[in-house]
């Protein structure tokens, strides 16, 4: 009945459509008639007018009640009440002017209100819906060419037009009223583009212009002439309405925008996993400043929403940055730290073999904030009723309070994580490692030890030829994310945090008592507090923009686990998002009627057998042993890249056939050393980021149809590289010898 109602609709709305333009024109010339004598002529075209638009009166009344029966033209009918209602006054008055001979009265009426009614009856009808859904397949087609996943997406989704429906302005844009609780429309109701204009205008001469991520959509007006105003920019575009992508594939011929260099990611009405999915994407083509945009009508459909989205922009970047700054000052130490463990690794049992220990239980996460303090005595009486876990460095402040926990969990490379377990008493305490931690804290071979890796550890990754079947954990800026991870995959469904501050609630110290491996307390930490972060209380603590992405990344993986239940029991410490506060003393009483005892966990731990058989642990140390002779191969093949590069910067003793020869060469040199074990083990660590710059560099330069300036490219681009590969090559030899020397 509905389909048979919209169709009849659409066929009367198609008649008016092509009605409605011809009144328009006899409007214009009747007017102009009346205003001269009056032949019979005259009169009878006049009188065709008028019953023409008695005709137009009778049928939009017709089709008004017929749209009242369908929702999706609850704003059309709204618009045509309004304007049949003036319609009917105008034409009365009209009739009263003729009636008493004021024909100049009559053409005023037709010229200036009536003509003016009918033009807006055209734009208020707009397009037929078959035009639209047109439209919206040839949209389509581009988007499933460019972003498949996306079309997955919406073809699965009906489009809902009651809700979402296609208005235009009155200068004929298309625009968007949205129907919930209130009636918004997205634009202006005269002139988008006017608004567009002053959205571009506002954008400060300043911001940078590469590369934006944008918060919005919308009908694209705003996208697309940013993308004209900056021709070398690329957009990456988060749209948290699905339905409001689909009505734009309706309602604008987007097919050119989409297929462009400028839109480089479009991503909507993803959950928050696949929000994240996109700053990933765009981070890792991260090379210049970037702008975070959002439209304007988002700040008030979408508030909450949007400031979410420019915090975890924000954080991202910021992560991201500090990711590429940690790697650029840790990445060779943490390739020590797997190569100097070797022989403890090898010998050592992995954590996979906990999986599920612990299922159904309460593992209970300790941080070495101020918080601690308050709860130690709660913490004290949990004995085995849970699994307390230290995390890093917080061991230090429960030896200090005499608690001695079930698991120590510890991931920090350098020699800051070496200095807080140097000279502590930890035998018998079962110790959770990551391959890359700081070398000389596993060196004594104790016997309760158990190891895990990264994602991210290429070298473990290489030696060890880690698959989806061997327990490798998410790296996070803090060793409670490890920590949280070691719990779940024991089967913890309940993860208890205390001392976890994340920011800093007192003006003092930034620790527990205890902790002595910051001398002066924290207080160069407290000095670069400016931030605030809202904590459990209400109130706020002081915090870092580095502490604030701890915070973000805990946050983020607590997320990916809805069936784990997260209690924040710190008594001082920043509010997280999902877990539920309550005060340690609280948990306790729940832990007290739990009479299981969790203390046998690790009992057998020393008789546990090594992750590696003797058929993977030879395979290990045979990739081991071959790491000196590729290492002597990819110095020989940089070698090779830094002589074909120098040639490049003498182009003048060269023809354009020679230097199109060395680009061949130096480009296929550069693929050769990337595609080594080396290089993705060592190298790709180590730069990171300046082997992403130069890459796509590279890339770009090689579109160049100029061979000289391709040849001064590739020569600024990979002379400064190749040198500094070069230069360090002697330091990662002496480092694999004195590997090989633990080894024996």
């Amino acid at each position: 009945m509905g389909t048979l109602l919209e169709a009849q609709i659409e066929e009367d709305l198609e008649k008016l459509r092509s009605f409605l333009p011809e009144l328009v024109l006899a409007c214009d010339s009747v007017a102009d008639q009346l205003l001269v004598p009056l032949d019979d002529k005259t009169w009878q075209q006049y009188g065709d007018l008028v019953a023409g638009m008695d005709n137009l009166y009778r049928a939009l009344q017709v089709v008004s009640e017929d749209m009242e029966k369908n929702s999706s033209y609850f704003i059309v009918r709204n618009y045509l009440i309004q304007l049949t209602n003036r319609f009917s006054e105008r034409f009365q008055e009209m009739n009263a002017c003729s009636d008493s001979d004021d024909l100049v009265g009559a053409s005023d009426y037709i010229r200036y209100e009536l003509k003016k009614i009918f033009s807006q009856l055209i734009v208020v009808f707009g397009e037929s819906k078959a035009i639209q859904r047109e439209r919206y397949m040839r949209n389509l087609i581009a988007i499933q060419k460019k972003f498949p996943k996306l079309f997955q997406q919406i073809q699965n989704e009906p489009f809902n037009s009651s809700a979402y429906q296609i208005t235009y302005a009155k200068n004929q844009e298309p625009n968007l009223c949205i129907i919930d609780d209130t009636i918004q429309y997205m634009y202006s109701n005269y002139n988008p583009g006017y608004e567009v204009g002053k959205w571009i205008d506002n954008i400060s001469s300043d911001a940078p212009k590469d590369k934006a991520i944008v918060f919005g959509f919308g009908f694209a007006y705003h996208v697309v002439e940013y993308a004209k105003q900056f021709p070398n920019t690329h957009l990456y575009i988060y749209e948290p309405d699905l339905q409001i992508l689909i009505a734009a594939l309706h309602a604008v011929d987007l097919v050119d925008f989409i297929a462009s260099g400028h839109l480089v990611n479009l991503v909507a009405g993803g959950d928050n996993k696949t929000r994240k999915r996109m700053m990933y994407d765009f981070l890792k083509v991260l090379e210049f400043d970037v702008s975070i945009l959002s439209l304007p009508f988002y700040d008030r459909f979408k508030e909450e929403e949007k400031k979410e989205f420019f915090l975890d922009a924000q954080l991202a970047i910021m992560s991201y940055q500090g990711t590429h700054n940690t790697l650029h000052r840790f990445a060779k130490q943490w390739i020590k730290n797997v190569l100097f463990n070797l022989p403890i690794t090898l010998n050592t049992p992995s954590f996979d073999q906990f999986k599920g220990a612990l299922k159904n239980k309460t593992a209970i996460v300790v941080g070495a904030g101020p918080s601690l303090d308050a709860d130690i005595e709660y913490l004290k009486e949990v004995g085995n009723r849970a699994l307390i876990i230290a995390a890093g460095s917080t061991i230090q402040s429960l030896l200090h309070y005499g608690v001695k926990p079930h698991l120590i969990v510890s991931m920090d490379g350098g020699d800051a994580n070496y200095r807080a377990f140097k000279g502590l008493d930890i035998e018998g305490i079962p110790f959770l490692y990551a391959n890359s931690i700081e070398y000389r804290i596993v060196s004594n071979e104790s016997k309760d030890l158990m190891h895990v890796s990264f994602t991210t550890d290429y070298m473990s990754n290489y030696l060890y030829q880690l698959s989806d079947r061997d327990l490798q954990f998410l790296p996070t800026p803090s060793v409670t994310g490890t920590a949280i991870q070691a719990a779940v995959h024991m089967g913890c469904t309940t993860i208890v945090f205390t001392g976890q501050d994340l920011s800093y609630p007192i003006d003092d110290n930034v620790y527990a008592k205890g902790a002595r491996h910051a001398e002066d307390n924290g207080k160069e930490t407290l000095r670069n507090a400016a931030a605030h972060v809202e904590n459990v209380r209400g109130g706020y603590n002081r915090t870092t923009e580095g502490m604030k992405i701890t915070l973000a990344s805990i946050e983020d993986l607590i997320a990916t686990y809805p069936d784990v239940t997260f209690v924040n029991a710190s008594q001082l410490g920043a509010k997280m998002k999902h877990t539920i506060w309550r005060t340690f003393s609280d948990v306790l009483g729940d832990l007290q009627q739990n009479k299981e005892d969790i203390g046998s966990l690790f009992a057998n731990l020393h008789g546990l057998q090594s992750a590696y058989d003797d058929k993977r642990t030879k395979n290990v140390l045979m990739r081991f042993n071959s790491l000196p002779l590729e290492l002597e191969r990819t110095k020989s093949t940089l070698l090779n890249v830094k002589i074909e590069t120098e040639k490049l910067g003498r182009l003048e003793r060269l023809n354009i056939k020679q230097v199109e020869k060395n680009i061949i060469e130096v480009v296929k040199d550069w693929a050769k050393f990337q595609s080594n074990d080396i290089f993705k083990c060592m190298f790709s660590q180590m730069y990171r980021e300046r082997f992403a710059m130069v890459n796509r560099q590279l890339n770009r330069s090689s579109k160049d149809k100029n061979v000289l300036k391709r040849a001064k490219e590739t020569h600024s681009l990979l002379g400064p590289l190749t040198a500094d590969l070069l230069n360090v090559i002697p330091e990662l030899e002496a480092l694999l010898s004195e590997a090989r020397a633990r080894l024996r």
